[in-house]
This record gives structure tokens, sequence and C-alpha cells, in this order.
């Protein structure tokens, strides 16, 4: 896979988290409320102007709330090992800056030096794209549920991509390969085309109303979209 993508790509002010009341269950282990705590603390401290709270929902269970330059929400499942995304809405001012980039790169190195292994969210509208280009990739059942739209909307817009690039993600959606999400909102159009690459992206992936995402922590090939 990797020779496909190098075909297609040539603190601030410290913040402390304001913590709830969290309440101490028998059958929790002590370390998942410090482990919040640490996700929490590492948000504030990285993000300026990012305001921090942690709650405890059910005994695996913790919520991170973010307010500020971003409101966000987060469920930590210690359970599953898995950040749940729930929102993230960056302030009107400070959008088109990759501050949810930021955001996101941060949650990561937060999420993963506590042992947590994935990242999950549900992608609508403007969001179809964005968290593509950051590396999220379908479900296997998101793809299932979404593979004929992708098939029908990259068929129109096939032209517009260079031949080779055109190539490579027909063959991956034929594969029923999920890297082609990232793949299409990130590819680099040169030439004279008709549409930008934003919104070409847009015309593909912006037309299913939404998908199931996920990020694995672990692995490269999500990695080197979220940190370029």
């Amino acid at each position: 896979m990797k020779s496909i993508f190098s075909k297609l790509f040539s603190l601030s002010k410290m913040v402390s988290p304001q913590v709830t009341h969290l309440e101490t269950h028998a059958d929790t282990a002590p370390s998942f409320a410090e482990r919040a705590h640490a996700v929490a603390i590492h948000l504030g401290r990285a993000i300026h102007g990012l305001e921090v709270t942690v709650t405890q929902e059910r005994p695996f269970v913790f919520t991170i709330r973010t307010s500020g330059v971003i409101q966000a929400k987060i469920q930590l499942l210690f359970g599953d090992l898995v950040a749940d995304i729930d929102n993230v809405a960056v302030a009107s001012h400070l959008r088109r800056q990759g501050l949810c980039r930021r955001f996101t790169q941060e949650l990561y190195n937060a999420i993963r030096s506590i042992g947590l292994r994935k990242m999950t969210l549900y992608a609508v509208k403007d969001g179809c794209v964005t968290w593509a280009a950051l590396g999220f990739r379908p479900t296997a059942n998101a793809w299932k549920l979404n593979k004929a739209e992708i098939e029908k909307s990259f068929r129109a817009y096939r032209h517009e991509f260079p031949p080779e690039v055109a190539e490579t993600i027909s063959e991956l959606i034929f594969a029923d390969q999920t890297d082609v999400f990232p793949i299409i909102a990130n590819s680099k159009i040169e030439g004279d085309i008709h549409l930008p690459p934003v919104d070409l992206s847009s015309k593909i992936l912006g037309e299913i109303k939404g998908w199931h995402g996920e990020f694995d922590v672990e692995s490269e090939r999500y990695r080197q979209y979220l940190f370029r």
C-alpha cells in the first residue's frame, strides 16, 4: 500500500481542567480516573484558550468536554480501549486555521499515552470530508452501506482526476479498501481541472449523508494523514 500512497502525495498558556465530582466504584480500576485526567490536562495545556472538564458516566466511561476555542465532547471507553468523538466545533472566527487538525493530533497523543487503541466518530455534512482528510476510514459496515454511493459519485467525476490517480482509486473501491476515503480527501490534483481538489473531494465524499468512522491509533497508515 505504501507504493500507492507515494504515487498520490509528492503551549501555550497552561490550563488545568475543571474536574467535576468523580464517583469511585469498587469495580473500577483506580487508574481510569487518573488516565482521564491526564487526557484533559494534556488538551488544556496544548491548546491555548481551551477549557476542559471531566465527568465519570459509568464505571469504565469518562466524558471529556471542552469549551472556548473548540467545543467538543469525547467519551473515553476504557472497556473497549476507544475514544469516541461525539462532537468537535471550532469557534467561527478561528476556522480554516488547522485547529481541528491540531486538536485531533493532541487528542491522539493523549489517548495513545494512556493505552487507548482507537478513535471513533460519526461524520456528517462537511465532516464527511474533514475527518477523511485527517485519516479516518469508514467502519466495515459503513463501507458496505455507502460503497454504491461512492462508486456512483466517483464515476461522475473520475475524468477530473489524473489517469493514474483515478485508476488507483477505482482499484481500491473495487477491492473494498477503506483507505480510499483519506486518499480521495487528500489527493493533490495537478493541471487544468474543472474542480479544485477540495470541491472535488466534497462532490464524492460529501454526497454521503453520514458514516461511522474509525482511526487505528497504532497504524502508520492512519497517522500519515493526521500528521501531514
